[in-house]
C-alpha cells in the first residue's frame, strides 16, 4: 500500500520557530514550516511575507544592460526599425509583448514577431533573420531564446542587423557574437539572481531604459509568464510575481482581463494557481496547436472590443483541441510502451510522426509522472523534434547534453528540454540515454516519493490556519503549496459536483471532528472510496460556504481485511498533482 512520508528539509528547534511565530503573528505550524524550509530568522520571514520592490536588484548589474540599453535608445533617435523577436510560449509571449508595448509607447519604430513552432521550430533561424533584414530593420531584441542562436546571430551581422539576446536559458559554449546579451547565468554574470525568466529579463530591460514605476505597468503580463515558466518562486520571481498577482486583481490589462472571463477566473480572487492553470495553458496552446500571434495580439491589447473577443475565443477553441490531441498522444504512447516494454527502462524514448510538436511535452510531462522516469517525445517527419520531461533527482539537460553533437537543434533546463534529431538517431539515443542515466544514477532515484510538509488533525485545519498558510503565496516551484498528511480519516458523505459531474466532495472525520474535503476530476471515486485512509491535501477555503477545506491529492486507504490489502491496486488510489485546466473554471454555483 502507498506510504507517505515527510519532506526532508531542515528541522528548526523550538526558539527559532517561536521567534518567527512572535515576529510575524503566524500560527505555530506555519512558522516551523518557514523556518524548515530555510527562512530561520525574524528578518528573513519578514521580507518572504512582504515582497515589495525594494527588494529587486539592479537592472544594471545584469551584463550588457548599459550597452544595450545605448543601442536600443540610438535605434529610437535614429528611427530605425527594430524587431521584438520572442518565444511562442507563455514566457515569451508575455515578455515580448510587455517590451514591445513600452518600446511602442518610447516612440520606437518596432513591430513583435514569434517563431511558428510547426515551421520553424525554437529560437531565431536563418529565414527569419533574412526576413526581418529583408523587412528593413536593423535590430533584433529577443525574448527569452536566442542564447544558443550563434550562427543566426552571425548571419544577421552580415546582414547589417544588430542582434540584442535577452534570455535566461542555460549558455553554451560558444555565445553569440554580438556585444549585447543580456543573461544572467552567463558565466562572466555579477547579477545576484539568476534564475529570471525570460519575461523578468525583459522586464529589467525596460526597467533599466525607463524607470521602476513605467516598467510596473506591464508587471501583471511579466508575472504571468513568470509563474507559468516555472522558474523557482523566489527572490525576484517572487516579487514580481507577488506585485503582479496584486495588479491582476485590482487592473489587468484589457486582453488578459478579456482572457481570465472566458476561462471562468475571478480576477479579483486570482493566484498563482489561476494563473499556472487557467490562463498559462490557454496562452501556450496558441503556439503549440497554430502559431503564438493570437497570443500575443490579446496580450498587448490595451483596449475592449469585437476584435479582442474574437481573438479570445479562437485561443480557447485552441486550448480545447489542444486538450484532445494531448489525449490521443498519450494513448498512442501508452500503446508503445506496453508493446515494447519500456516501462523499466531508465528512461523512455517514443516517436510517432503524427504528434503535434507543440503539445508532445505536456504528453511527456504526464508519462514521467506515471512511470516516475524522464520521458522523451518526438514528433515531425523530416527531422524529429522532440520534448523532454524528467523527474526529481535527474537532470535532463544535462543526459541529454552529453550526445548533444550528434543533435540538430539542442537547449532546456534541468527538468525539461527541447531537441532536434534525425529519424535514424532514435533508437541508438535511447540506447546512449539509458546508459547514461545507468551509469550516473542511483536505482533510488527511480522509486517515487509522495511526501508531505506537515502532519495535522482535521480539528487544526481552521480558517485561521488556511489565512496563515496563504500568507506564502504566490507558491511555485521551490515554495510549493504546502501538503498536510492527515491520517485515519473517516470518508462519508460524498457526492459529485462541478458543471459535468467531474468532481468529488465528501467529509473527512476524525472522532468529532468533520472537514470538507474535494477531489478533482475523479468522477466515479465514489465507488471506490474507502472507509478510512490516510490523506495528503492542500488546505483552502470553499469559496461557496466560507468554510476551510482540503483538496485531496493522494489518498491511501486504510482495510482491516489482509485479502483486500493485497487485492487493491495503489493506482486506483492515485490522486493527480496537478489540477486539469476545468478546475480554474468551477464557480461558486457548480460546487
Amino acid at each position: 500500500m502507498k506510504k507517505f512520508v515527510g519532506r526532508d528539509t531542515a528541522v528548526c528547534d523550538s526558539e527559532k520557530v517561536k521567534a518567527i511565530e512572535e515576529a510575524t503573528g503566524l500560527l505555530r505550524p506555519i512558522a516551523a514550516l518557514l523556518c524548515a524550509r530555510g527562512i530561520d530568522t525574524p528578518e528573513e520571514a519578514k521580507r518572504f511575507l512582504h515582497p515589495g520592490p525594494e527588494q529587486l536588484h539592479d537592472p544594471y548589474l545584469l551584463p550588457d544592460m548599459a550597452v544595450a540599453v545605448e543601442r536600443i535608445k540610438q535605434a529610437i533617435m535614429r528611427r530605425e526599425k527594430m524587431t521584438v523577436f520572442c518565444d511562442y510560449d507563455a514566457d515569451g509571449t508575455c515578455g515580448g509583448s510587455a517590451l514591445y508595448l513600452f518600446l511602442h509607447s518610447a516612440g520606437a519604430d518596432v513591430n513583435i514577431q514569434t517563431p511558428n513552432r510547426h515551421k520553424e521550430g525554437y529560437g531565431l533561424s536563418m529565414g527569419a533573420v533574412e526576413q526581418i533584414a529583408g523587412a528593413g530593420s536593423k535590430l533584433i531584441v529577443t525574448v527569452d531564446c536566442g542564447i544558443t542562436n550563434v550562427a543566426e546571430t552571425e548571419l544577421a551581422k552580415s546582414l547589417g542587423v544588430d542582434v540584442i539576446v535577452t534570455d535566461h536559458h542555460e549558455c553554451g559554449e560558444t555565445l553569440p557574437d554580438t556585444p549585447y546579451i543580456i543573461n544572467a547565468k552567463r558565466p562572466d554574470s555579477l547579477y545576484p539572481y539568476r534564475y529570471l525568466a525570460g519575461c523578468g529579463v525583459a522586464f529589467k530591460l525596460i526597467h533599466a531604459m525607463s524607470s521602476l514605476s513605467e516598467a510596473m505597468r506591464y508587471i501583471d503580463l511579466v508575472s504571468i509568464g513568470t509563474i507559468t515558466d516555472i522558474v523557482p518562486l523566489l527572490g525576484e520571481n517572487r516579487v514580481i510575481a507577488h506585485m503582479g498577482l496584486k495588479k491582476l486583481r485590482k487592473n489587468a490589462s484589457a486582453g488578459v482581463a478579456a482572457l481570465a472571463q472566458a476561462a471562468g477566473i475571478s480576477l479579483p480572487n486570482i493566484s498563482s494557481f489561476g494563473i499556472g492553470f487557467g490562463l498559462g495553458p490557454r496562452i501556450n496552446a496558441a503556439g503549440r496547436m497554430d502559431t503564438a500571434e493570437t497570443a500575443i495580439e490579446i496580450l498587448s491589447s490595451q483596449k475592449p472590443g469585437a476584435a479582442l473577443k474574437q481573438s479570445v475565443a479562437q485561443l480557447c477553441a485552441l486550448n480545447d483541441r489542444r486538450r484532445k490531441e494531448v489525449c490521443e498522444i498519450l494513448e498512442g504512447a501508452e500503446a508503445m510502451i506496453a508493446r515494447n516494454g519500456y516501462q523499466t527502462n531508465p528512461a523512455i524514448l517514443l516517436a510517432d510522426t503524427g504528434w503535434n510538436a507543440g503539445v508532445i511535452g505536456i504528453a511527456a510531462a504526464k508519462i514521467a509522472e506515471k512511470y516516475y522516469r524522464p520521458c522523451v517525445l518526438f514528433g515531425g517527419e523530416d527531422n524529429l523534434i522532440g520534448s523532454a520531461r524528467s523527474i526529481p533527482g535527474i537532470n535532463i539537460y544535462e543526459v541529454l547534453g552529453a550526445f548533444q553533437q550528434t543533435y540538430e537543434k539542442f537547449g532546456g533546463h534541468a527538468q525539461a528540454a527541447g531537441l532536434t534529431i534525425k529519424p535514424e538517431r532514435l533508437d541508438s539515443l535511447r540506447d546512449d540515454v539509458c546508459a547514461h542515466i545507468l551509469s550516473h544514477y542511483d536505482e533510488a532515484v527511480f522509486v517515487p516519493q509522495k511526501v508531505y510538509d506537515m502532519e495535522l488533525g482535521a480539528g487544526e485545519v481552521t480558517r485561521r490556519f488556511v489565512e496563515d498558510m496563504q500568507r506564502l503565496e504566490p507558491f511555485g516551484p521551490e515554495n510549493e503549496q504546502p501538503l498536510i498528511l492527515l491520517r485515519n480519516a473517516a470518508v462519508t458523505g460524498s457526492r459529485l459536483v462541478g458543471r459535468d459531474k467531474t468532481h468529488l466532495k465528501f467529509v473527512l472525520r476524525q472522532g468529532n471532528v468533520s472537514l470538507d474535503a474535494m477531489n478533482f476530476g475523479f468522477s466515479d471515486a465514489h465507488a471506490l472510496l474507502p472507509g478510512h485512509a490516510d490523506l495528503l491535501c492542500e488546505a483552502g477555503i470553499d469559496s461557496f460556504s466560507g468554510r476551510p477545506q482540503v483538496i485531496v491529492r493522494e489518498m491511501a486507504p486504510r482495510f482491516d481485511n489482509d485479502l483486500l490489502k493485497g487485492f487493491i491496486d495503489d493506482n486506483v488510489w492515485r490522486l493527480a498533482d496537478g489540477l486539469a485546466d476545468e478546475v480554474t473554471r468551477m464557480s461558486a454555483e457548480d460546487a
